[in-house]
């Protein structure tokens, strides 16, 4: 069992300023369209439903902060194998901790992947 919930399977990203996603161009071109295929809310323009997924043993406290707190936030806990889906968008970041508690202001921010 992994001992960190991830935000979405095996595409977390942590901290920084870097909104780059590894691995291709995640733009569609197609017809004059561009579209995001996927990205993360570091980026410009990225919005959609994100998925959080408890893959640990032990529950986790989330917050969302929208716009990164300037456009409040949502508090939600996952237990054991739990997910949750949430429409997010550029700007806005999350934090986790251990447990069924309310998640500290300190506590870092990381961008969400959306999918």
């Amino acid at each position: 069992m992994s001992d960190h919930p991830q935000q979405t399977q095996n595409t977390q990203l942590q901290g920084g300023g870097d909104a780059t996603l590894p691995g291709g161009d995640p733009v569609n071109r197609e017809e004059g369209v561009v579209q995001l295929l996927s990205c993360n809310t570091g980026q410009a323009g990225c919005s959609g439903k994100a998925t959080f997924i408890n893959n640990d043993n032990k529950t986790w406290s989330f917050t969302i902060w929208f716009q990164n707190g300037a456009g409040g936030r949502r508090n939600f806990v996952l237990e054991s194998l739990q997910t949750e889906k949430q429409d997010v968008h550029a700007g806005d970041t999350y934090s986790c901790v251990p447990g069924n508690v309310l998640v500290p202001e300190q506590t870092p921010r990381n961008w969400i992947v959306v999918a």
